[in-house]
């Protein structure tokens, strides 16, 4: 019997196994994709969108990496990183109605420190007033996905005390009804093999659709599910809805902003990369009761292929099925168009025909002028709402599993404190820039905002049961055995990407699990916590 079971090989499963095993407990690993993904990883399929436009097969990847195999933010130093920052210390407030985090501050801090060290990172630094003007500035850090498609799953593969599946995915929790300890897991392989999982304790670490999704679906001996007592699981799904909303324009006689690449566009800095946004001071969004906003500005030369994704307006894959279709037709020998490919291009249609729309209206405009050279970019923060949720749907996958329906919706207040913001901080980014900044954003906020791939909520965390899934140690209440990692334990989720405070979470729950499962010198290896 292994001493912990992990669902899940992403950024969370991957930190939680390398720093449980070194601390010399024994670890096996679930992973319901590849071990060894291809580039770009897998599409998780067990989805269905009902709500704002949006592709959960696209946000997400099966495999060992996670969804860190889809990261691919353009640097100095290459592709494939992805922005990382700390949460604010008034991130870890009460939004609307919920729970905030039942933590300090104080409590996140040296775990944050811990992550950065682990990951490799430049050091954090807190946000800046500017002088001069109401405006703060964030810097964001940058690491590189090999560190979890790589250096961890090799880590792990010469790990004597870990155990990690492939291509088998966690099918139910089973408890027992009196204690609400968790006697097992219920697993099958994509070979068709069915196994019994037993171990001391298990975490759940495979996304915040997915751990919703296992726990609503464990209805053998509770009806409602595991953890779903006060009907919190799969609720409150939040995302950071990414967007443009503005043009930054060259002032006469002031500095080119691609001359002064470093207050807006990723630079490298003592060997890391690292990027500046912008926000409305926290005061001020206290003050006013906002949630908060993170500008940017990106180069956008509005020429070729349609833009990537939140810094564009067509999502990153199907960007890349529409330049796979130009090759295939202009590139001799290229090869034929696949299955997969066509079904992007048809889930994108939508996109690309207002990304036509667009850029014709723009082409008698400003846009033919060069004028929307640098765009205005904002990721920002979501209210969590109990009608933005992860349900189950009447089909199940090819394991009998119910798939899972995504009800993605934003609040108005989601909507006014996206217009308020950039009321507020349209003037003073333009001088912070040298440029004059000129808001697009309509009344009502964005028609079709775009997600970042940063799922959270849908466990949310809650010093009591009655608010929430998880407890401030991630153990889910009422369950002494059971824990979740990763984003679907956050109340709010801030306006910060989110893969920092996942990692600095799963250095957290390490201590805690290792504290309480009291390792005995000379324990066996993993291998023997699987049976038939």
């Amino acid at each position: 019997m292994a001493d912990v079971c992990v669902v899940g090989a992403g950024p969370a499963g991957l930190t939680l196994a390398r720093e449980l095993s070194t601390a010399g407990l024994d670890v096996l690993v679930l992973e319901a994709g590849p071990g060894s993904p291809p580039a770009g990883g897998v599409d998780v399929t067990s989805t269905r969108n009902v709500g704002l436009p949006y592709d959960p097969a696209a946000t997400r990847s099966a495999g060992v990496g996670g969804s860190s195999l889809r990261w691919r933010v353009p640097t100095p130093l290459g592709g494939g990183f992805v922005r990382l920052r700390e949460l604010e210390p008034d991130d870890l407030d009460a939004v609307g109605g919920g729970p905030g985090w039942p933590l300090s501050y104080d409590v996140l801090r040296p775990f944050y420190a811990r992550s950065r060290e682990l990951l490799g990172m430049a050091g954090g630094a807190p946000a800046e007033a500017l002088a001069g003007g109401p405006l703060e500035r964030h810097v964001y850090s940058f690491v590189h996905r090999s560190v979890f498609t790589e250096r961890l799953p090799a880590e792990l593969r010469r790990a004597a005390r870990v155990r990690l599946l492939p291509d088998t995915s966690a099918t139910e929790v089973l408890v027992d009804p009196g204690s609400g300890e968790v006697l097992g897991l219920r697993a099958r392989s994509l070979a068709g093999g069915d196994a019994s999982v037993r171990a001391r304790v298990y975490v759940l670490a495979a996304g915040a659709i997915e751990n919703a999704r296992l726990l609503l679906a464990s209805r053998s001996v509770l009806a409602a599910g595991v953890g779903n007592g006060h009907d919190h699981v799969g609720r409150h799904f939040m995302e950071h809805p990414h967007f443009h909303s503005g043009v930054a324009l060259p002032r006469p006689g002031a500095p080119d902003l691609e001359t002064v690449p470093e207050r807006w566009d990723v630079v490298v800095e003592d060997g890391h990369p690292l990027q500046r946004k912008y926000a409305v001071p926290g005061e001020v969004l206290r003050r006013e009761g906002l949630l908060r906003a993170v500008y940017k500005v990106k180069a956008h030369s509005g020429e070729g292929t349609p833009g990537f994704g939140h810094d564009g307006t067509v999502p990153e894959d199907v960007v890349e099925a529409y330049a796979a279709l130009r090759r295939a037709r202009h590139e001799p020998g290229h090869g034929h168009v696949t299955a997969s490919t066509v079904g992007r291009l048809l889930r994108g249609a939508p996109h690309l025909l207002r990304y036509a729309v667009a850029r014709r209206s723009h082409a008698r405009g400003a846009a033919a002028t060069g004028q929307e050279r640098f765009r205005v970019h904002v990721m920002a923060e979501q209210e969590p709402s109990p009608l933005s949720r992860v349900r189950l749907s009447a089909g199940t996958d090819r394991l009998g599993v119910p798939l899972a329906e995504l009800d993605w919706r934003l609040t108005a207040r989601d909507r006014t404190s996206i217009v308020r913001n950039q009321q507020l901080v349209t003037a003073a980014l333009g001088e912070t820039l040298g440029a004059r900044v000129v808001s697009t954003l309509g009344p009502d906020g964005p028609s079709t905002p775009q997600g970042g791939a940063h799922h959270m909520g849908t466990t949310r965390m809650s010093a009591r049961a009655q608010d929430g899934v998880v407890d401030p140690d991630c153990r889910v209440h009422g369950h002494r055995n059971l824990f979740v990692a990763g984003s679907s334990v956050f109340p709010v989720g801030g306006a910060a990407n989110p893969t920092l405070t996942i990692v600095a979470l799963a250095l957290r729950l390490v201590e805690q699990l290792v504290t309480e499962l009291r390792p005995v010198a000379g324990r066996s290896t993993a291998s023997g916590c699987v049976g038939s």
